[in-house]
């Protein structure tokens, strides 16, 4: 082992420790403590996007050439179809996508600029948002990563220094490199640094280098000119094996980089000789000058710019933007791929459940003395819990408990609430990067506030939801293609009518089934409104809900139906006196009317039983009597026979306690997809259900722990206690 490779050794150890070995890389803490902020073009990006560092317009370039240059680069990126994301530090944030105007600041501005790398961070978050920084190689790969960016083109990496041996120079973008999952597309090292040498340190630190060559050729470029005298150890031919070798990396999970190097083209390289005479020279000359750190390297540029008479930065300009050119065609290249293997593979993801909803912070008090309760003023002593609410968020935890595969699409605020319900996500195992969080000062996380009574039953209910209204059409489009390659849609009543309509529409026309939760009285008619009660397959309300979209749908129906609407005036005047109770007959003719709508129909009724409405016969023990994606056509070709299932709730044994209905129907209705997914037979899937209700009762969190340890048999054995009481009713 040579000396050079020792002082790494000693370095890492000397400055990291455990850390690249142990720590598990998170940028959760930019966007959850609100210090990154994207552009439009970057936020409603449907092509993939690429990162451009800053410094090169604050720090390599003098005015107007710097801003000429990152517009056209811009430009070179968008022309092959991809999206650019220029990176710098403006008020007060990380900007990833910056517009014209923002770019011209930094580049106008560019002596007043700091130049930012990782070890700066804390320092530029710490002051006042006029100051403005360029991002290097370091802080751009960080903000990437955080914003989900996973290509950055650059000109040239930094790297070791050639007076390393006293300096111990080593740039921080090799170390970034090494603990941050970006692919970093350059001309290799700049050549004013000791490539061999940077080499070796990125074969240490096991970032995986590759260069880009259409010739097989593994020589590594030197920035300036094609040939540095070394090689990579790898070499990709075309944008396809770069795309491949990125997917693997990724795959790994290692949480290191890739650096691919590509060479200048050759009618734009600048001759070698002439450019390392006035790379020694200029060396000497910031050795005289005593130059040293971060203005080490601009001030090497512009002296060598000088010295060649404009030929490096001629070769620099030109190196850059075919960079640019290369880092879209691979990002393209990687989006085709993933879109390609999502079709391939779909098979294998078949059991994806997409939930779009709110997530909420849920506090609930339960009266412990009901007799001072109307009594102005007075304060009602509680028994106080706070959890995680929203019915979509209720159903995406209930699914992962119950091992099936889902994605949740939602939203947070930015305020103190949302980082802790975000947190509560990720440890729970939802995943997070479909949920969006709002930057809007404005906008609160949804809370939602229930007062219960000594019994546990629902006195009164407050929310604050207005995050829920950026679950919004832009948020849906973006992640239209992971409810494509769902089995199954999830919707509840929190969203916007229009996302309502995107989604029913897409999932219509995909062949999706959507399974609609319609969450509250108020809003239980959001799904009649956007005129996609036609389009839903499942809908899981209770009484009043039911009630109120029946009376809604007939209100619009010009057919004429006397009995029909002599009952929807019947129980108008019902709701209005909060009365509950619908005639079996009466319930019969409201169904069998809502299922030339919905084919299915799951209505709570409280401690009596769970109502199962279909528009055709199905069978208590057969599996595949509720649809999802793989024989919905098939369904679809059924003859219309309406039937409705009464099946007994389990029962509370006497040592049971009930605690709240939070959370219950929620559950009932994660438990029954579950069952389909699990390709239970009708009967075992409406009792997983069912039991998952019964444990959500009896918890004050609104998912019971309890519902993961659900298997097939303890539902077999409920089965078989209730089999005899199930009744089954032919809608005539």
């Amino acid at each position: 082992m040579n000396i050079f490779r020792i002082k790494i050794y000693q370095q890492i150890i000397l400055k990291n420790s455990n850390a690249l070995l142990k720590r598990k890389y998170s940028n959760n803490k930019l966007i959850l403590n609100n210090l990154i902020t994207k552009s439009n073009e970057v936020k409603l990006a449907s092509s993939p996007v690429v990162a451009l560092e800053s410094t090169i317009i604050t720090h390599g370039l003098p005015y107007p050439t710097n801003l000429e240059m990152a517009l056209e680069v811009e430009d070179v990126v968008r022309s092959e179809g991809a999206v650019p994301a220029t990176i710098a530090f403006l008020n007060g944030k990380f900007k990833v996508g910056l517009d014209k105007n923002e770019i011209e600041k930094i580049a106008k501005n560019h002596q007043k600029a700091i130049k930012i790398s990782r070890r700066d961070l804390p320092y530029v978050f710490s002051k006042d948002s006029s100051l403005i920084g360029g991002t290097t190689v370091s802080a751009t790969c960080i903000a990437a990563h955080a914003a989900g960016i996973e290509i950055f083109c650059t000109g040239g990496i930094g790297g070791v220094h050639r007076d390393y041996a006293e300096s111990m120079d080593v740039s921080a973008d090799l170390q970034e490199l090494a603990r941050t999952p970006v692919t970093v597309v350059s001309s290799g090292v700049k050549s004013i640094l000791d490539i061999g040498k940077t080499l070796e340190y990125l074969e240490t630190m096991g970032v995986c280098v590759a260069t880009f060559n259409h010739n097989g050729s593994k020589e590594f470029p030197s920035f300036f000119t094609t040939k540095s005298g070394f090689s990579a150890p790898y070499n990709c031919s075309n944008a396809h094996e770069a795309a491949c070798l990125i997917e693997s990396n990724l795959k790994i999970g290692f949480n290191s980089g890739l650096l691919i190097a590509v060479p200048i083209p050759c009618e734009y390289a600048a001759d070698n000789e002439l450019i390392n005479t006035a790379i020694n020279d200029a060396l000497k000359e910031a050795a005289v000058l005593e130059i040293t750190g971060k203005k080490v390297t601009p001030f090497l540029l512009e002296k060598i710019n000088k010295i060649t008479k404009g030929e490096s930065l001629k070769s620099n300009l030109a190196l850059i933007k075919n960079n640019a050119k290369v880092s879209a065609q691979i990002a393209l290249e990687l989006h085709r791929l993933r879109s390609q293997r999502s079709i391939l593979v779909n098979s294998s993801i078949s059991n994806q459940v997409s939930v779009i909803g709110g997530t909420n912070l849920d506090l609930s008090f339960k009266l412990i003395d009901e007799s001072t309760l109307n009594i102005h003023g007075v304060t009602q002593p509680v028994i106080f819990n706070q959890v995680l609410g929203g019915v979509g968020r209720n159903m995406a935890e209930a699914l992962t408990k119950m091992g099936v595969q889902n994605s949740l699409i939602s939203s947070v605020g930015s305020d103190l609430i949302g980082r802790f319900v975000y947190e509560e996500l990720n440890r729970i195992g939802i995943e997070t990067d479909r949920v969006k969080i709002v930057e809007d000062k404005k906008v609160s996380t949804g809370s939602y506030c229930a007062v219960f009574g000594m019994n546990g039953d629902l006195k009164l209910a407050l929310g604050s939801m207005k995050a829920h209204d950026s679950i919004d059409p832009l948020l849906i489009q973006k992640h239209l293609d992971s409810i494509r390659n769902s089995e199954l849609c999830v919707i509840d009543a929190d969203i916007p009518n229009e996302s309502i309509k995107i989604i029913c529409d897409f999932c219509h026309q995909e062949n999706i089934p959507v399974w609609f939760n319609p969450t509250d009285l108020r809003k239980c008619t959001k799904v009649y409104d956007s005129k996609c009660l036609d389009k839903l397959t499942f809908m899981s309300p209770n009484y009043k809900e039911l009630l109120t979209i029946f009376n809604q749908t007939l209100n619009g129906d010009q057919a004429e139906n006397k009995l029909l609407r002599m009952i929807s005036h019947k129980y108008s005047f019902m709701l209005e006196n909060n009365e509950e109770i619908v005639e079996e007959n009466d319930l019969k003719e409201i169904l069998k009317y809502m299922l030339k709508h919905v084919p299915f129909i799951f209505l709570t009724r409280g401690t009596e039983d769970l109502v199962v409405a279909s528009s055709v016969k199905l069978f208590l023990d057969k599996t595949n009597q509720l649809p999802s994606r793989k024989n919905l056509s098939d369904f679809r070709k059924k003859d219309w026979d309406p039937h409705m299932y009464l099946f007994p709730i389990v029962e509370l044994k006497r040592d049971d306690v009930f605690v709240n209905v939070s959370g219950a129907g929620d559950s009932n209705s994660s438990g029954i997809i579950a069952g389909i997914f699990k390709n239970y037979n009708f009967v075992c899937s409406i009792y997983n259900g069912l039991l998952s209700a019964k444990y959500a009762l009896m918890t004050n969190m609104n998912v019971s722990e309890e519902i993961s340890k659900i298997d097939l048999k303890k539902v077999q054995n409920l089965v078989e206690k209730y089999i005899n009481r199930v009744k089954t009713v032919q809608l005539k």
